[in-house]
């Protein structure tokens, strides 16, 4: 009688212990804005130089949080730099593309076609549809010039502190001040997202 007493208690913890881990694993599978309650900050890189590549994925994977590249057609995809954005595909990470420099609006899309080719090229993904100006700035006739070419253009604020930032910001950062500003916004009770997950630019992602 004892021993099927003490089966049974077994029996009870094992299920009971399951029944956590599948909490658990449920909840730590969850994405920054899945509830409703989520406060998602959206994380951008102008990828271009790559000095502080290295250092910027340590961040992001040390902090588990995702973001956005623009890419532009320079050395940042050179084939010595395939394996890294191949890494960062495989991570989850978002991309966009960019001008290696500020072009005029009658070269825009001819700029980042050519990004977005040479990243394919390197990474075998396609490059979603939206993409940002040399500046960090959205000019309305580089905004109409992009849309004909079927690009979005995104726009960001620069943050240097964690107090300057809002639930929804699109936020372009350096990597001097990455880690600090990711810890300060958690502190806050914010989330971190790519633009995948941005209702204005979602529709421009195939992956």
């Amino acid at each position: 009688m004892i021993r099927r007493i003490d089966r049974v208690r077994r029996i009870k913890g094992l299920a009971l212990a399951l029944a956590a881990f599948a909490a658990t694993a449920g909840t730590a599978g969850a994405a920054c804005g899945d509830s409703p309650n989520d406060k998602p900050v959206f994380l951008s890189f102008d990828a271009c130089p790559m000095a502080q590549a290295s250092q910027i994925a340590e961040v992001l994977n040390r902090q588990n949080v995702k973001a956005t590249f623009f890419v532009a057609d320079g050395s940042a995809l050179d084939d010595d730099w395939a394996p890294w954005w191949q890494a960062r595909v495989a991570e989850g990470h978002a991309f966009g593309a960019r001008p290696e420099r500020a072009v005029a609006p009658s070269g825009y899309c001819a700029e980042i076609e050519r990004a977005a080719t040479r990243f394919h090229a390197g990474t075998g993904r396609a490059m979603p549809k939206i993409s940002r100006p040399a500046a960090g700035k959205t000019p309305s006739v580089l905004a109409v010039t992009a849309e004909r070419c079927g690009w979005t253009l995104v726009s960001a604020s620069s943050a240097v502190v964690s107090r300057e930032v809002r639930p929804g910001d699109v936020l372009r950062v350096r990597a001097a001040n990455l880690e600090p500003l990711i810890v300060g916004v958690k502190a806050r009770g914010m989330c971190f997202a790519t633009l995948r997950e941005h209702s204005a630019y979602r529709a421009q992602f195939a992956w």
